[in-house]
């Protein structure tokens, strides 16, 4: 009797679903979309609640200090142009991210972060569109960079200057 249940509900569904209009439809997640947004950002989430926020955001405004204004362009700028872009605009404004970012206005940023509740809100609002699709489109580069590597050099390599790897 369950799987009864089950099958009408799904076939409901996926009537529901071809019933409307193509824009509509292309514009809503896929299943595949919704369980790679979730798994990243789990991860994402996971890393946040095993680290120290404190000392997170010491090393990172450390990081970023030893910058002088041109390299913080050039690595924000990768940065921006790899990851920040797509995101959509109330998402960035609403966290102060824009393409113009100074040293200044990215440290009062990490700053900003007073609790770990805030950067789960900020980890959940990113849609899970945009992570599948990112994934996708760098999938190569993701596996290569998990062979052999921890996962919190992967923030390191994020923060490396891009004209140093051109050379």
């Amino acid at each position: 009797m369950r799987k009864i249940i089950l099958a009408f509900v799904f076939m409901g569904l996926c009537v529901n679903g071809f019933a409307q209009d193509a824009d509509a439809f292309a514009k809503r997640e896929t299943l595949k979309e919704k369980l790679i947004g979730s798994l990243v950002k789990t991860f994402a989430k996971t890393y946040v609640a095993t680290n120290n926020l404190k000392r997170f955001k010491e090393k990172n405004i450390k990081k970023i200090m030893k910058m002088d204004e041109a390299k913080f362009q050039r690595v924000y700028g990768k940065i921006y142009r790899e990851m920040i872009v797509d995101l959509p605009e109330s998402l960035k404004e609403s966290y102060g991210i824009s393409e113009q970012m100074t040293r200044a206005k990215a440290v009062a940023q990490i700053n900003s972060f007073k609790t770990k509740k805030r950067i789960y809100q900020m980890i959940n609002a990113i849609p899970n569109k945009m992570i599948a699709q990112h994934l996708r489109n760098h999938k190569d580069e993701f596996d290569k960079t998990m062979k052999g590597h921890k996962v919190d050099g992967l923030l390191d390599q994020l923060l490396e200057d891009p004209a140093a790897s051109n050379t």
